[in-house]
């Protein structure tokens, strides 16, 4: 209710504060839903990046917060934020992708949800794969759930390096 009451007196839901972050952003973040659901019907924008170069849909993915996750991805426009990476500001590097993030940080409910939505599982990075990402960082139950969902174990990153060679 106050996100709707402060849009319906001119508050602008994309505003950015000193890090680039929107409300959207934060509520991503944070985990709140009724926030995030509010500010998607008041036309907030998926596709705005703050100074990390993450979206509220990378934040959401990085936090482990499913809710909004889900409710960013209904959203017509998080299927082109999908393709799009977390990168460097000159674009030359893939840094990672949403599902990287979620891999990292083992937040299973977040992968299997992105998976759903048509995430490319085997979509790389510099470091490699989100594989890559979930075996580096001892994530032993996303490490499963990927393999489970076709990931290439044999993919090398730009170090030729296999999820298996980054572990050792």
């Amino acid at each position: 209710k106050t996100v709707i009451f402060l849009r319906q007196r001119g508050a602008n839901p994309n505003a950015q504060d000193a890090d680039g972050y929107t409300p959207l952003h934060i509520a991503a973040r944070d985990g709140n839903f009724s926030s995030a659901s509010a500010l998607l019907k008041c036309e907030a924008s998926l596709h705005i990046r703050g100074k990390t170069r993450k979206t509220a849909i990378h934040s959401a993915s990085d936090c482990g917060n499913r809710q909004v996750l889900k409710v960013c991805l209904q959203e017509p426009e998080a299927n082109t934020v999908l393709k799009t990476f977390y990168d460097s500001k000159d674009n030359k590097k893939v840094l990672t992708t949403c599902l990287h993030l979620a891999a990292a940080n083992g937040h299973i409910d977040c992968i299997k949800l992105l998976l759903q939505f048509g995430f490319n599982v085997n979509k790389q990075s510099v470091v490699g794969t989100a594989l890559h990402d979930a075996a580096t960082c001892g994530k032993l139950q996303a490490v499963q759930l990927l393999v489970e969902n076709g990931i290439d174990v044999f993919k090398t990153n730009d170090m030729n390096e296999t999820a298996l060679d980054r572990v050792n």
